[in-house]
């Protein structure tokens, strides 16, 4: 990674031979100035959300507006060289995902200070086919400049959102915590370091966290809270598989043979006017419906009297397997044994976590020197400090999506990397520093 750094740094000193030598074989516009687009963000739900008073609400305002403005000076977004980044900026919404009571089990949620947020996105200048007045692609007309908008590359910029500063979820729906709190990667801190901060790395791309805080924003998920987590788990879904599996109200299995019979007497008249309808334009037709009608006649009480056996004898074997008694899980006596087996140490001790290593007896808990192991943590309730005024910038996280490993080299830059390295060039760019000093 920090060799990496370095060579961003080179390329961005000889942005202009970057540049030129990208205009010569890529459908990107590189030396095109795009302009900034910032969607109004939201502010009204300061108010709404947070209850925050006139005054707290401007303050907050003109610090995020700081923020913003303080990020725009950027060198790849001043000007804006082949792109035009679209600011999308907003209050998180209250409550946090970790604060809905119905996540928390009949305790306080953790709870956070007023969010927000804004997302960078950058559209390309390329050059493309353009289109007629009905929309319809004219490829046989010279190439244009356009816009397209590539969605592999952006920067999510957080204010007070924890959630926001951990690693990608391993699991497909979130784990929680009896209080909310979700569980996740601890991100993977690497050599390089921008404006004095580490950068950390995820599948996204880097990460950054800024705070002045004398408190990691994370802290470790014990042995035990992750094996009881999975153990929830399975009793919550035990529980409704065997909700799923009791005898729900069904009507009489005699019932649609009384329909049937109770049905006779209007069926006959309307076969006979049916019949008669029939008969005054194809008598052979005719003929052919009644001898039909009167074989259904005689078939259905016989077979509706056959599905009353096959009823009566379905709800007997399900009523003799409700009475059986139910089989221990598997899984879940699997997980339950690992915790029994853990020595109070164990219990207490930090989770490392191998997705490759959990399994139907397995948690995927494994030793923390292990090849594939992950550290697993979760927001810490205690980082903010409650005693300063809400609005207070506590932490800032900032997400860039990118592939970090693109034209290495800048000499070999394929006609696809343009957008990575501006990626690259916001992460090296930036004053940082500048960011950090709008913390509290």
């Amino acid at each position: 990674m920090a060799s990496r750094i370095r060579n961003m740094v080179q390329v961005v000193l000889i942005d202009g031979c970057l540049v030129g030598g990208l205009a010569a074989q890529t459908r990107y516009v590189p030396d095109k100035v795009g302009k900034w687009t910032l969607r109004p963000p939201e502010y009204s739900a300061g108010k709404d959300q947070y209850g925050l008073s006139p005054a707290e609400k401007s303050g907050f305002e003109a610090k995020i507006g700081a923020l913003i403005s303080t990020i725009q000076q950027c060198k790849v977004f001043n000007p804006p060289m082949g792109i035009e980044p679209q600011v999308i900026a907003r209050y998180y919404a209250k409550p946090f995902p970790a604060d809905d009571p119905d996540l928390c089990e009949k305790q306080p949620c953790a709870s956070h200070p007023p969010g927000f947020y804004f997302f960078i996105l950058p559209w390309y200048y390329v050059l493309t086919e353009p289109k007629d007045r009905f929309g319809h692609i004219d490829y046989h007309a010279p190439l244009v400049v356009g816009l397209v908008n590539e969605t592999a590359q952006g920067v999510w910029v957080a204010v007070n959102n924890l959630t926001r500063t951990l690693g990608d979820l391993p699991w497909a729906a979130p784990r929680r915590l009896p209080d909310g709190r979700q569980i996740r990667y601890m991100p993977r801190a690497t050599a390089a370091r921008v404006g004095g901060f580490p950068v950390y790395e995820n599948h996204l791309g880097d990460h950054l966290i800024l705070t002045k805080r004398d408190r990691a924003p994370w802290m470790p998920v014990t042995r035990e809270q992750f094996v009881l987590v999975l153990i929830r788990e399975r009793e919550c879904l035990m529980a409704h598989q065997a909700d799923e599996s009791k005898p729900r109200p069904a009507p009489p299995c005699d019932k649609d043979y009384k329909d049937w019979m109770s049905g006779a007497d209007e069926r006959r008249q309307t076969i006979e006017r049916t019949y008669q309808t029939l008969k005054k334009t194809d008598p052979a037709a005719a003929e052919e419906f009644r001898a039909r009608m009167e074989k259904t006649e005689a078939d259905n009480p016989g077979l509706l009297k056959q599905g009353i056996a096959n009823c009566e004898e379905l709800r007997k074997k399900i009523a003799q397997r409700a009475a059986e008694p139910v089989t221990p899980d598997r899984i879940l006596e699997s997980q339950r044994s690992e915790l029994a087996r853990m020595t109070p140490a164990e219990r207490a001790s930090p989770s490392w976590y191998d997705s490759l290593a959990e399994g139907p007896d397995a948690s995927g808990l494994v030793a923390p020197d292990a090849p594939r192991a992950v550290e697993v943590v979760t927001t810490n309730p205690d980082f903010f400090d409650r005693s300063r005024p809400r609005t207070d910038f506590q932490v800032i996280s900032v997400d860039i999506e990118y592939d970090p490993a693109a034209g290495a080299d800048h000499a070999n830059l394929s006609q696809d990397d343009l957008p990575d390295w501006r990626m690259h060039e916001f992460l090296t760019t930036t004053d940082w520093r500048r960011v950090a000093a709008l913390l509290d």
